[in-house]
């Protein structure tokens, strides 16, 4: 029998469930109704047997109730993680009582060693030589980022002295740019690892085209973007959205102490009407 918390500002109930555990991947909870669970913070590090406060904050509904869970070690009813002694990633879940479809994840990597971790988030005037493409662009609306890309456009990222790690943590923001036609080009951007693809999804800003973006589904153009139309760029024939942007978080199995991360766009137009960028990467080698 699993155990948990539900948890109030004026103290907590104890409940308990039999059931498999289900795990978000953001901090943010993401769910079509006002409820929202923010929980911080996000990531961060343990050491084997240690503890870390986390703290839920849920808006949109008058019961700020949440509950507990956690993937290893345990979660107080005030949201204290406590760490196994066991070194490893582990996610802390809160969801809201009022709205099971709202919640938020941590993620705690429980380790007595500083984890490798490596961010770009392409703000300053150069770019680390380790990436293979150094080009940076200032949009309309003044955001900078790493591209733009476009057709067969990639940039590697090279990584070397990786502490050990079973997983790398590839946390950024992608743009996408122009008249993406999702499944019907199909314009698909992907990511390999050391040569295995990692996230291979097809994204659309064009009306009556459907993308695969999340989960390698069938979805409507701009599903799962974070903002729309906030990079400035103006069309001829402008499609639906002008731009999406996107925050994506995978996880691919690894534990080389070097990567090659390879970011590559598979784009139908030629004539620059179809881009993507990359901002903010932040990739951490997981215990």
């Amino acid at each position: 029998m699993r155990s948990y918390w539900a948890v109030k500002p004026t103290g907590f109930i104890f409940v308990s469930t039999i059931g498999a555990l289900l795990v978000g991947c953001g901090g943010d909870s993401g769910t079509s109704s006002s409820v929202r669970v923010a929980l911080t913070p996000t990531i961060v590090n343990v050491p084997p047997s240690g503890t870390q406060s986390l703290t839920a904050t849920v808006t949109g509904a008058a019961d700020s109730t949440v509950l507990w869970t956690t993937t290893g070690g345990t979660v107080s009813g005030s949201g204290l993680f406590t760490a196994p002694a066991t070194s490893g990633t582990y996610f802390v879940t809160a969801t809201s009582l009022r709205d099971s479809s709202a919640k938020a994840t941590s993620e705690i990597a429980v380790t007595s060693t500083t984890p490798s971790e490596f961010v770009y988030d392409f703000g300053a005037s150069s770019v680390s030589t380790a990436w293979s493409v150094t080009t940076q662009t200032t949009s309309p609306n003044a955001i900078k980022y790493l591209g733009p890309f476009t057709t067969s456009g990639s940039t590697r990222l090279t990584l070397a002295g990786l502490t050990p790690h079973t997983t790398l943590r590839i946390e950024f923001d992608l743009y996408v740019v122009g008249s993406w036609n999702g499944q019907a080009g199909p314009n698909r951007f992907t990511i390999t690892t050391d040569g295995i693809t990692s996230f291979s999804e097809t994204f659309s800003n064009t009306s009556h085209n459907f993308q695969s973006y999340p989960g390698d589904g069938v979805h409507v153009a701009g599903t799962g973007a974070v903002e729309q139309n906030i990079l400035g760029y103006t069309f001829t024939n402008p499609p639906l959205m002008r731009d999406t942007h996107y925050h994506i978080i995978i996880r691919p199995a690894h534990n080389a102490s070097t990567a090659s991360i390879v970011f590559a766009g598979s784009l139908t137009a030629t004539d620059g009407t179809q881009s993507w960028g990359l901002k903010n990467v932040r990739v951490k080698a997981n215990p």
